[in-house]
């Protein structure tokens, strides 16, 4: 009997299914998010979620299974009993069973109940996908200011051209007689003072660009300088140096003794990045298999980054291998920047 198959077709229509004597299926929403590792932005979704609680009650499973089986409840009853039954045995034997289009169920380590929902069978059927996307490459600064001045020029010529435009509309409609008008007559004064002004203000100019010329070490109104007698100091001999013999006693000997500093040890657990605040996390790589992932974070670790280490596993199954990791977001962009090639091209940094 396809159970997972008839629970899915039902979710499609009823917020909750209950199964006898195993738990409630319910949806659960997840919002768009982006996957780094595949470039990928993932839609909106609604998945199986599953509750150990209730498992008793009434439930639209039965006649649902009876209408498509043409089988008696008491039948359907009892089938429900008997797969509650090896459903806990294979769990218990430490197996994973499964529900198809629904999720499989495991036993964690500490003996709790795990369900990992069916990622294909999507509950969510008013949303669209959404396709890949390109992460955009990094825009130097010469190629802003380039984009920048060519937009300021187009800008500039267009509002030149409109203004050309504007005035020459104007000079047509208006009449001939407005578009002579009287030329500006400076007073006498304003005269005189434009007089004055105008050379004084070119010649402190020039002075000032050739100060050096003027009034320099060497310049046109400085005085030669005269020479100054040195005299030479008197040569006096040298007083007699009696050297006193130095007598070594025992028990003086001076020793050495430097700090042991205990060396790195690339195996030992490196500390782990703070929770209660904001952190930004250098990642390296990511990876499906947890033993490449560690044995990447230690390679790192002997390279002599002693902070690299893994993250938990993510959502989608990747492990993320980071270098180190900061709370100010411009000491981990610096550290980024001084990545050999070879990890600093798939580098990024994470912020939570």
């Amino acid at each position: 009997m396809k159970i997972g198959k008839y629970i899915s077709e039902l979710l499609q229509s009823h917020d909750s299914i209950l199964l006898p004597g195993i738990g409630t299926f319910t949806k659960k929403y997840e919002p768009a998010r982006f996957v780094p590792e595949e470039k990928f932005v993932k839609s909106p979704s609604k998945f199986a979620h599953f509750s150990p609680e209730p498992k008793h009650g009434e439930t639209p499973l039965t006649a649902y299974i009876a209408e498509r089986e043409a089988m008696d409840t008491e039948m359907i009853k009892d089938h429900y009993e008997k797969m509650a039954r090896e459903m806990e045995h294979a769990l218990e034997a430490g197996n994973t069973v499964e529900l198809e289009f629904v999720g499989s169920f495991h036993k964690d380590t500490d003996g709790s109940l795990k369900f990992e929902p069916d990622q294909q069978v999507n509950y969510l059927a008013s949303e669209t996908g959404i396709t890949q996307v390109k992460i955009p490459s990094t825009v130097t600064s010469d190629d802003k200011k380039t984009v920048i001045s060519g937009g300021i020029a187009n800008a500039k010529n267009t509002d030149r051209q409109h203004k050309t435009k504007t005035k020459k509309q104007e000079a047509m409609s208006e009449p001939a007689k407005k578009d002579k008008k009287e030329k500006p007559v400076l007073s006498p004064a304003l005269k005189w003072v434009a007089i004055i002004l105008i050379p004084l203000l070119i010649l402190l100019i020039i002075l000032f660009l050739n100060y050096n010329f003027f009034f320099g070490e060497n310049g046109f109104f400085r005085q030669p300088k005269q020479p100054v007698a040195i005299e030479e100091p008197a040569i006096l001999p040298a007083p007699d140096i009696i050297e006193e013999p130095v007598i070594e006693e025992p028990g003086d000997e001076i020793v050495d003794i430097a700090e042991e500093v205990p060396a790195f040890d690339p195996f030992a657990e490196p500390p782990r990045p703070a929770t209660d605040r904001p952190v930004y996390i250098i990642v390296v790589g990511s990876f499906r298999n947890e033993t490449n992932a560690s044995e990447l974070a230690l390679q790192l670790r002997k390279d002599g980054q002693q902070l690299a280490s893994v993250l938990d596993q993510t959502h989608a199954g990747f492990f993320r291998t980071y270098s180190g990791f900061y709370y100010n977001l411009n000491e981990a962009k610096v550290h980024k920047s001084e990545l050999p090639d070879e990890l600093r091209e798939n580098a990024w940094i994470l912020h939570r």
